[in-house]
């Protein structure tokens, strides 16, 4: 309890010393996701005009479509990003004090879920007066979000530790995301890609998390149960990787700080 107690501090504190000091304050996290709709809504729905098929992706609005899955992605990277050097960044606070260090990793996970469930919020309206959502299709979101959130505290344990040993795991971290972002269909529909490449692509778990995401937001007419079965033990095999490499360094952690 007292660690859950702990963590929410840290999380609140995170959240506005992102703020502090500027002239929005706290409104900014809601600014950010209505600016950038309105400039993608802009871009591909009212000048480019990109359609795809509504039959296979849920929608024909392009914009919606990639929406949908740049919310999951901008909050995952971010936790992945910042874990990296969180450990390093608070090395006095770990080496003078009896604090868990796994809470500073969880507090910028958390924090990056904060700002998603606004971002998504805030979309939700948007899809009200474009696309309204099936209400059954959003009754998912909470288990999608905790996978989501499993996923990304695993891969912030092991490049948290890495980095501590191997300082140049930030610059290999930033190039794997890059690719990662790519090799998941966030800009394209998967049914883009070559039949043998999607085979390939759909072993990136966060495949199945957009497209999970897509059944959820927009509808996307795939089956469920499977996927989301597989991802959640996809989530629970990565958490643990994470963890067995996180604690792999704790004992000389604030040796290598």
């Amino acid at each position: 309890m007292e660690k859950i107690i702990l963590l929410k501090e840290f999380v609140k504190r995170d959240i506005k010393a992102r703020y502090v000091g500027s002239v929005g304050g706290i409104i900014w996290p809601f600014i950010h996701p209505v600016g950038n709709f309105l400039l993608f809504y802009f871009l591909f729905a009212l000048i480019l005009k990109i359609q795809i098929d509504p039959t296979i992706e849920g929608t024909s609005n392009f914009s919606l479509f990639l929406f949908t899955a740049l919310i999951p992605w901008f909050s995952f990277s971010e936790a992945i990003t910042r874990s990296t050097n969180v450990l390093i960044e608070n090395s006095n606070i770990i080496k003078n004090n009896p604090l868990d260090p796994k809470i500073l990793i969880l507090t910028v996970n958390f924090s990056a879920l904060f700002h998603q469930l606004i971002a998504t919020g805030i979309f939700l309206v948007f899809l009200y007066f474009i696309s309204p959502p099936r209400v059954l299709n959003l009754l998912l979101l909470p288990f999608i979000l905790i996978i989501q959130i499993t996923i990304s505290t695993g891969c912030s344990l092991a490049v948290a530790m890495l980095q501590t040993v191997i300082r140049d795991t930030y610059q290999i971290v930033q190039i794997v995301l890059q690719v990662i972002f790519y090799m998941t269909p966030i800009v394209y529909p998967l049914t883009f890609v070559p039949e043998k490449l999607q085979t390939l692509l759909q072993l990136n778990p966060l495949t199945s998390l957009i497209e999970i995401y897509r059944f959820c937001l927009l509808g996307k007419p795939i089956p469920i149960l499977q996927p989301i079965s597989t991802l959640a033990i996809y989530s629970f095999l990565i958490l643990l990787l994470g963890y067995s490499i996180f604690q792999r360094g704790a004992d000389i952690l604030r040796d290598q700080l």
